[in-house]
């Protein structure tokens, strides 16, 4: 705070002013002994003791000596009282009668800590901060920024449609793309390849009568180790859980931009399999933990329409590091 005062009316004869101040009200004797001189940071003990109740005194600390007439106080407790008394005085330490003010400080209020914007509109959003201490009487915002999605019509903003022939590759590129997502890859994980194959009942690739799709070669889905039997005779055990599933189909989305986020896929089986899987997701990049989604069972010879905008969770909206997986969970 700061304490002003006015100059004395004759002067101060080649004195100046003496600012005490004061642990709680001055006794009535709180002042200083007459031909004293003191310094910035002495100290008085004062009161009236012998008195019935006896009071307390007030220790009084010197605050200021010198010719000006304001002195700013800094390092105070907030919502604390404090009490000054204000002295004139000649070359001789001779000191006036008083002059008290006392003053109290305000609270001294943090700054709110900002939080998420929410209800988006086109043109705005909702600013939202948590609250400070109980003495807050209004909040001024300034500088508040949150990112404002746009509210127009749902789209794709990646997606793959296999072509009907695909040359064994490790990886296909998004053919639906955005500014974000045009180097988005679709893999099949430990080094399997993606290969065109007939999906009417034969595993031979580019073989059978029906639709063509794609299907993982070598390391991966149409391996012997799915079956328990040979191919030629469909002996497949569909039911038998995998204790971890280390085969899949993987797609980076960047969503940067998105929110609301949803997915849809179509899958189809032969009648080898694999029938079983399950849909997974990192909102943290591939080294993340990722998460089961839904679960899907194909049924030979029919494509397979389950997941059809299944919902993303909101740690996945704006988010450049959310990896999608297709993860086998059957032999």
């Amino acid at each position: 705070m700061t304490v002003n005062w006015i100059a004395a009316t004759n002067g101060t004869e080649g004195g100046g002013y003496l600012v005490v101040r004061y642990t709680g009200t001055p006794e009535t004797d709180a002042n200083p002994i007459q031909g004293t001189a003191y310094a910035v940071g002495d100290t008085m003990a004062t009161g009236t003791l012998f008195v019935s109740p006896a009071t307390t005194p007030k220790t009084g600390f010197i605050q200021y000596v010198g010719n000006n007439l304001t002195l700013n106080q800094t390092g105070l407790t907030s919502e604390k009282n404090y009490y000054y008394r204000i002295f004139t005085f000649d070359a001789a330490y001779n000191y006036s009668a008083v002059s008290s003010v006392t003053g109290k400080t305000s609270v001294q209020l943090t700054a709110p800590v900002a939080s998420s914007g929410s209800n988006p509109t086109a043109t705005g959003f909702t600013a939202n901060w948590q609250a400070v201490t109980a003495s807050a009487t209004g909040y001024s915002p300034s500088g508040y920024t949150a990112t404002v999605y746009s509210l127009g019509t749902e789209s794709t903003f990646v997606g793959w449609t296999f072509p009907t022939a695909v040359a064994d590759s490790s990886s296909i590129t998004a053919d639906i793309t955005t500014t974000n997502t045009t180097a988005s890859q679709l893999v099949q994980n430990s080094g399997g390849t993606i290969t065109t194959t007939g999906i009417s009942g034969s595993s031979a690739a580019g073989s059978g009568t029906g639709s063509t799709g794609t299907a993982a070669r070598g390391a991966t889905y149409y391996s012997t180790s799915i079956l328990s039997g040979s191919v030629a005779t469909g002996d497949v055990i569909y039911n038998t859980p995998k204790p971890a599933p280390d085969k899949y189909w993987q797609v980076d989305a960047n969503t940067t931009g998105y929110k609301n986020i949803k997915i849809s896929s179509q899958q189809y089986s032969a009648i080898d399999g694999p029938r079983d899987f399950k849909v997974q997701y990192s909102s943290t990049g591939v080294n993340g933990t990722f998460t089961d989604l839904t679960t899907i069972t194909l049924v030979t010879g029919t494509w397979n329409t389950q997941v059809s905008s299944i919902a993303l969770p909101a740690e996945c909206d704006n988010n450049p590091n959310v990896i999608l997986r297709w993860a086998q969970t059957s032999f």
